[in-house]
């Protein structure tokens, strides 16, 4: 495992750092957050959860590590396997100001706030390319992913106008803003026919912007996630 990974305790019923508390870490290749007594962590391929506290110094997880159960390449499940034994093996940890730092055996990792780390990109001026599409609510919604050989993406511009690739056409309007929402009016597009998958992408995203409707959005560092009823498009910046 490299020297460069992330995480964040917290526990009940012995010393909690509450400065971890809430606070994702990173490193170019793990995350780590604690919420509620929980701590999660992701890797080379899946999710990883546990209960935990912190005991002299100490992250100690208090009960069995969990998590998801995706196939991925060898080497990221390997991975996987080196970062639970490193977790289960109650590593010494350090905060300072942004910076945490876990120290095992054999082996240390440092990670920095994410906020730090990767700060959030800005909402106007960034060209956001779509990568997911989610049908369902936040909590049983699927997400799948954008077809092979289509390309959608967006940009809100400074004067308050939508620019978009739908997928076959382009298209914009109008953009209002609040803190946590938006509303594109005189949603516009052409009209070209695509056929395939192209169109299928395009009805979505069509559907989202073009309703008239609030559109509820969420920036986190590099992505941009939009939902409007049971459908939300996950961008990333670039």
């Amino acid at each position: 495992m490299s020297a460069d990974d992330g995480g964040e305790p917290g526990g009940g019923g012995s010393d909690r750092d509450d400065a971890l508390v809430g606070r994702p870490f990173v490193s170019s290749r793990f995350s780590l957050t604690f919420n509620d007594g929980t701590m999660s962590a992701r890797g080379g391929c899946n999710t990883m959860f546990a209960p935990y506290n912190v005991v002299d110094g100490r992250l100690t997880l208090t009960g069995p590590l969990g998590g998801t159960e995706m196939a991925c390449e060898d080497p990221l499940m390997a991975y996987d396997e080196r970062l639970a034994d490193f977790l289960a093996d109650d590593p010494a940890y350090e905060l300072v100001e942004d910076t945490l730092t876990l120290t095992g055996a054999d082996t240390t990792i440092e990670l920095v706030d994410e906020e730090v780390a990767v700060p959030d990109v800005a909402l106007t001026g960034t060209e956001w390319a779509l990568e997911g599409i989610v049908s369902g609510s936040d909590e049983t919604g699927v997400v799948g992913s954008v077809p092979a050989g289509v390309r959608s993406t967006l940009r809100f511009t400074a004067d308050n106008k939508l620019l978009a690739e739908l997928g076959c056409n382009g298209g914009g309007g109008e953009v209002t803003f609040t803190d946590s929402t938006l509303v594109v009016r005189d949603f516009a597009q052409t009209l070209m026919a695509c056929g395939g998958a192209k169109d299928q992408v395009e009805r979505t995203v069509a559907g989202v912007l073009g309703g008239d409707a609030e559109i509820g959005y969420v920036v986190d560092a590099e992505t941009l996630t939009l939902r409007a009823g049971a459908t939300g498009l996950i961008y990333r910046a670039g």
